[in-house]
């Protein structure tokens, strides 16, 4: 008796698991505008102008290890996108500018197990 698969049911043992991520990863992907169409996650208010605040939550994010971050301006709100490997949305900060102090909404996209390095990088920043 051979212990020995047959080629369409090991296709099916392999194939089944890599589309089955590759379909959940992608189902679970936000666009900007649906994430933010959420309530955010954390607000957090700065003495610093929405300029500078920007500019520090930017290149902390740009800084976390596997993470790209890039600015947009969205009408009055300036939004930092995070992303991490190629393309998934991950967080995004959006920072308004308030009587010369900002305001930075945070909408978490993903999960994030153990301390969230985002996070902390807003809170060094105010």
């Amino acid at each position: 008796m051979s212990t020995a698969l047959r080629p369409q049911t090991f296709k099916k043992l392999v194939l089944f698991p890599i589309i089955s991520i590759a379909f959940l990863m992608t189902g679970c992907m936000n666009t900007p505008n649906e994430l933010t169409m959420k309530s955010p996650s954390k607000i957090f208010n700065s003495k610093k102008t929405a300029a500078a605040t920007t500019q520090c939550i930017h290149e902390q994010w740009d800084n976390i290890g596997g993470s790209t971050a890039s600015v947009r301006q969205i009408g009055p709100k300036t939004r930092i996108m995070a992303y991490i490997g190629e393309s998934q949305l991950a967080h995004i900060a959006e920072v308004s500018e308030l009587e010369g102090e900002s305001i930075i909404r945070y909408y978490k996209g993903v999960a994030v197990l153990g301390p969230d390095p985002w996070l902390a990088s807003i809170n060094r920043c105010l």
